[in-house]
C-alpha cells in the first residue's frame, strides 16, 4: 500500500519564525498515526532523529513556531500503524524544506515615515475585533492595521535577500539547490537526483 501523502506543502508566514505546513490524507490513512519531524540540515530518518513537531490521528496541518529567521527546515511525516511497538513508515514524498522568514516590522517602519498628519487621525481602533487578532492589532489604528499588509510581504522579501547571502554556504543553503552548486562546479553526481537528501 502506498504511503504517501497528497498536496504536502510548507509555507513561510508572514508573521516570522514559524512555518505551516499543511496536506490532504487518502482515506486509506484514516486510521493511521502520524508523526511530524523536524531537522535543521537534513531529512530527519526515523522518529528519533530531530524534533517532534506533532503527533497523533487524522492530523492534516500544523504550525511550527519559534524557528530561527533565514533557516532552512526539513519535515519528514512518519506513517505509523498501532501496535507493541508501532511500525513506522516513511515515504520519501511524505518529506518537505522550508525556509523560515523573519519578523522586520517592515510595516512599522512604513508607518514612522508617514507626516504625522496621517498617524494624528489614525485613531479608529477596531470594533469586536476577531479572536484571532493579536493585542498588538487591538491597539493599532486602521492604517497601521492597513499597512500589516504589505509589511508582512517585504519581510518575506527582505529575509529571502538575506539568505542569498548564504547561497554558497553548505551548511545554510537550501539542499534543493544542490544539484545547482555542483553544475557550478562540474560534479555531476547530484543531476540525476532533483530532491537530494542534504548531509551535514
Amino acid at each position: 500500500m502506498s504511503m504517501r501523502l497528497k498536496n504536502l506543502r510548507a509555507t513561510a508566514h508572514p508573521d516570522g519564525n514559524r512555518i505551516d505546513l499543511s496536506w490532504e490524507l487518502p482515506e486509506q490513512f484514516r486510521e493511521l498515526g502520524l508523526v511530524v519531524m523536524r531537522r535543521e540540515g537534513a531529512f530527519a530518518a526515523a522518529t528519533h532523529d530531530g524534533t517532534e513537531i506533532a503527533m497523533g490521528e487524522r492530523l492534516t496541518a500544523v504550525s511550527d513556531t519559534g524557528l530561527k529567521a533565514e533557516t532552512v527546515y526539513y519535515y519528514s511525516i512518519f506513517i505509523y500503524r498501532h501496535g507493541s511497538p508501532p511500525t513506522y513508515y516513511l515515504d520519501r514524498h511524505n518529506r518537505v524544506a522550508m525556509m523560515s522568514t523573519g519578523p522586520y516590522n517592515m510595516a512599522g517602519q512604513i508607518y514612522d515615515l508617514l507626516p504625522a498628519i496621517y498617524k494624528r487621525y489614525d485613531t479608529q481602533l477596531p470594533v469586536n475585533p476577531p479572536v484571532a487578532m493579536t493585542e498588538t492589532d487591538r491597539m493599532h489604528g486602521q492604517l497601521r492595521r492597513l499597512l500589516e499588509l504589505p509589511g508582512g510581504q517585504l519581510d518575506q522579501i527582505y529575509s529571502f535577500a538575506r539568505a542569498l547571502l548564504h547561497l554558497t554556504d553548505l551548511e545554510h543553503v537550501d539542499g534543493r539547490l544542490l544539484p545547482l552548486l555542483a553544475a557550478w562546479i562540474g560534479w555531476n553526481g547530484w543531476l540525476g537526483d532533483l530532491n537530494p537528501i542534504p548531509f551535514k
